[in-house]
């Protein structure tokens, strides 16, 4: 069971990412209802836990402002 928190309308989450030889990195999610399958997580996530990019894509913020991620 997962156990999270609604703030300003939105449902979200902490998740704890491990990866082998390194410290957990915990990170507060919000829950998207329109999930299709893909995790995007921040540069500096990606850096501490020594994972490779797969690809960059262009990401629509909430203030409609298109950004490379």
């Amino acid at each position: 069971m997962m156990h999270g928190a609604v703030v300003g309308l939105q449902a979200r989450i902490n998740i704890i990412l491990r990866s082998s030889g390194r410290s957990d990195v915990e990170i507060e999610c919000v829950v998207d209802t329109a999930f299709e399958g893909t995790l995007t997580l921040p540069p500096h996530i990606i850096a501490a836990l020594d994972l490779p990019y797969v690809t960059r894509i262009s990401t629509n913020l909430a203030n409609d402002m298109n950004v490379m991620t």
